[in-house]
């Protein structure tokens, strides 16, 4: 009864979260972008954080946590996530923006890493292996609902304001990402922590084997490929093509619909076929989605916003059944002892292949565009990010997809 009742209570603070995704995370870009900052400076703000919380995570929960248990280690980290929601709307206000806003993102992404290894073991303790995809993905259907309302609840709120007080509307929002994450604490702090013996998973995660090694390599070459763009998506949409917020906020809330109704269908699949697959098959969807972005700036105004609908769509739908097939994947490979330590591990090799991804990216729209008439039309810098995420998506296909005629049948 414990254990239903917890799973339940996982399922509200996952609504309560996407709130705070939805008014916040979605809209952190946008948020950069309002303050003026170039682009170059914008994917570095949105990856060196999560390098930085990567690669500090074991040092937090091995100083600080090592000794609590995971539920108040996730409330307390959860805690100090929210309360850096009113220090950013504070931070357009101090003359060193850049400074502090990196600072808070720092402290942001350090928790967010840190929330991943205890969260991971503590779900994979209740959530028994049978009935993982069907509940996962059920899970991530009923926070794609709420996401997708927040999403869209915020970008009219932005496009409300964004005439007179811009600003304004990022504080609105911001301040109801702080609620959701507040209120999502109360649910961490009815579920319910079975006893395990993983009071030494923080100290050996050194020896891999092979369906970890696996793992690792199609994570961060997939990483890396995929952050190259993401960062840039926002100035893409909102300078280059010129989309206002609330075009933005359509291509945003139509996409996570797509994903939130492949949710259930993703979760069935895994369980028919298994992880391992499902990741391959989302993957191969995405390696071609970023070329199609680029004609996009050359397309007619009328039929912008439906093709980066349709597009969007296509992309979430995939990205739902990759990120899904990740996330079952890590915990078919591992006993309950030793999903922290390899899940600490995890999280630093995502986080330098996201920097390392965003510095490309952010590199990348460096470089001028040219004045003269090339055989292959630049109209922005960042069609350069565009062509190299994309064949660094096919490189990282091409490599790894060979494993998936050899693993399918393997029980994870």
């Amino acid at each position: 009864m414990k254990y239903r009742q917890s799973r339940k209570n996982s399922i509200k603070e996952g609504g309560w979260w996407s709130v705070q995704n939805g008014c916040g995370d979605n809209y952190l870009t946008a948020f950069f972008e309002l303050l003026g900052l170039k682009a170059s400076t914008i994917s570095f703000i949105s990856t060196f954080p999560v390098l930085f919380g990567s690669l500090i995570q074991t040092f937090i929960l091995k100083k600080f946590f090592f000794k609590r248990s995971k539920k108040k280690t996730l409330i307390i980290l959860c805690a100090i996530q929210g309360l850096c929601w009113p220090a950013l709307i504070i931070s357009a206000y101090i003359n060193n923006t850049f400074l502090l806003v990196t600072l808070i993102m720092v402290v942001y992404y350090s928790v967010v890493s840190a929330q991943d290894p205890p969260w991971r073991a503590w779900m994979g303790s209740i959530v028994p292996k049978p009935i993982r995809g069907k509940y996962f993905g059920i899970r991530l259907s009923i926070s794609g609902i709420v996401l997708l309302f927040s999403i869209a609840i915020a970008g009219a709120i932005l496009e409300n304001f964004s005439s007179s007080d811009a600003y304004l509307g990022f504080v609105i929002i911001f301040s109801l990402a702080f609620i959701g994450r507040i209120v999502s604490i109360r649910y961490w702090n009815r579920m319910f922590e079975p006893k395990t013996s993983d009071d030494n998973q923080l100290l050996d995660s050194s020896n891999f084997d092979q369906d970890q090694t696996v793992y690792l390599k199609f994570l961060t070459l997939y990483q890396f490929s995929v952050n190259i763009i993401v960062p840039l998506w926002p100035v893409y949409f909102l300078r280059d093509i010129d989309f206002s917020y609330a075009e933005y906020s359509y291509i945003l809330v139509s996409g996570n619909l797509i994903g939130i109704l492949s949710h259930y269908f993703w979760g069935k699949f895994i369980d028919r076929f298994d992880s391992l697959f499902t990741t391959f098959l989302g993957g191969w969807i995405m390696a071609f989605l970023p070329l199609l972005w680029y004609f996009l700036f050359y397309l007619d105004p009328e039929f912008k916003l439906p093709y980066s609908i349709i597009l969007f769509s296509i992309a979430s739908f995939a990205a739902s059944g990759a990120n899904l097939g990740l996330n079952n994947w890590v915990l078919d490979i591992h006993e309950d002892k030793n999903i922290i330590a390899f899940s600490t591990k995890m999280v630093k090799y995502r986080g330098v292949a996201i920097f390392l991804g965003g510095i490309t990216g952010g590199g990348l729209t460096l470089l001028e565009v040219p004045k003269i008439t090339t055989a292959i039309p630049i109209g922005t810098s960042i069609h350069y990010a565009i062509f190299i995420s994309s064949f660094m998506r096919l490189i990282t296909m091409l490599s790894l997809s060979s494993l998936v005629n050899n693993r399918t049948k393997n029980d994870y």
